[in-house]
């Protein structure tokens, strides 16, 4: 009997109290900073010393950045509907009181933010590959590539800050999950 409740107490469908919450959380901000726009970190490096390695990222973002692209008309629509997703969280997790809704808004809505910030990154790209020259380019692109890496940790930080803390409020007022 104690291998069946160690069984179920390890697939507890608490977010906050759940193993599952927090390996979803680790796993998924591993890899929202292993790499930027997903180009590998090596490469960004790389470019910042070698001038060979300069082409290299080029072909890169040549790959990489059609597919950050998005239209005038799609980019207020994904804006609306995430908006308008992180609102109904927030309200039903912390006006609500609802430990699910919580554990989702603190999830999201920092991933929210730097898919923005991404997209922001790759259009900046797009119109500096297009107005410089390439090794100018590159060593530019590289350095923007380098800050938006520290910015991505940086967000990844407050939001496992955060995340600790209100998991950690929440099981002090509900230490049965009720």
């Amino acid at each position: 009997m104690s291998t069946l409740s160690t069984l179920l107490a390890l697939l507890d469908s608490r977010s906050f109290a759940s193993l599952w919450y927090w390996l979803v959380f680790a796993g998924l901000w591993s890899l929202v900073s292993r790499n930027v726009l997903g180009i590998p970190s090596e490469v960004v490096l790389r470019a910042r010393r070698d001038e060979t390695a300069q082409a290299v990222l080029l072909q890169w973002l040549a790959l990489v950045l059609p597919h950050w692209r998005i239209g005038p008309g799609m980019a207020a629509a994904l804006t609306g509907l995430a908006c308008f997703l992180a609102v109904v969280l927030a309200v039903l997790g912390f006006a609500h009181d609802m430990e699910a809704a919580q554990a989702l808004f603190l999830l999201l809505a920092p991933l929210m933010a730097v898919m923005a910030l991404r997209v922001r990154l790759a259009n900046g790209l797009a119109r500096l590959l297009a107005t410089q020259p390439p090794p100018e380019a590159a060593r530019i692109a590289a350095r923007r590539l380098v800050r938006h890496g520290w910015l991505a940790y940086g967000v990844a930080l407050a939001a496992i800050l955060a995340t600790s803390f209100a998991a950690a409020a929440w099981i002090a007022r509900h230490p049965f999950g009720i």
